[in-house]
């Protein structure tokens, strides 16, 4: 499981079985804690996100799974706390809804941090700063915060595994989710690069060539 690698050896080993089982380079990680996504969030003011009847069901009816949290039905505009919550929501639908909600919350922040002026992006990154891990360079990282400005105005998602290359198995007495790894690893590469997988293999032996 993904999960595993990174419990077992941080964001390197991560990085290393995502490119092994992915075929995708990895040159760069980074990694935010709870607490930094949720200082992330209060710092630009919260996240407008629409709740639905169920998901204020599931997070306020228990406060030990969420951390006390109350939610309501409707569009709100959540804390960090409360988006938090929002994201870890798993036991009322299935795991491709709850990437779903996180993904909701992710466009909820690009949108909040498009309109925010620099003082409150300042606080932002501020605030979050002392959550995050990162393998990359002061000026590696000064780089991408230049160009982060043009990468906000469009984005685009993808899930893994793709539709159609998934099926539900039971291996070794676990109920789990099998994937056609080739076909998952040949649509994610033509969604990051818009290349096929031969296209960027001969690249990275060319490359390692020089």
């Amino acid at each position: 499981k993904i999960n595993f690698a990174y419990n077992s050896g941080g964001s390197e080993l991560l990085a290393d079985t995502v490119s092994e089982q992915l075929g995708i380079p990895v040159d760069f990680t980074v990694s935010v804690d709870l607490k930094g996504f949720e200082a992330l969030v209060d710092a630009i003011g919260g996240v407008e996100v629409k709740v639905t009847k169920a998901e204020a069901k599931e997070v306020t009816g228990h406060p030990k799974r969420y951390g006390n949290v109350k939610l309501e039905a409707g569009k709100h505009n959540l804390t960090g706390k409360q988006a938090l919550a929002y994201c870890r929501i798993r036991k009322i639908d299935t795991d491709f809804v709850r990437t779903k909600r996180q993904r909701t919350v992710m466009n909820a922040i690009i949108k909040k941090m498009k309109s925010s002026n620099p003082f409150t992006l300042y606080k932002m990154a501020s605030n979050a700063a002392p959550y995050i891990e990162t393998d990359m360079t002061k000026s590696k990282l000064c780089s991408f915060v230049a160009k982060a400005g043009n990468c906000a105005t469009s984005t685009h998602q993808a899930r893994v595994p793709f539709p159609d290359t998934w099926w539900y198995d039971t291996i070794n007495g676990n109920s789990v989710i099998a994937i056609n790894k080739e076909e998952n690893k040949k649509q994610l590469i033509d969604f990051i690069y818009n290349k096929t997988s031969e296209q960027l293999d001969k690249e990275e032996a060319e490359a390692a060539k020089d």
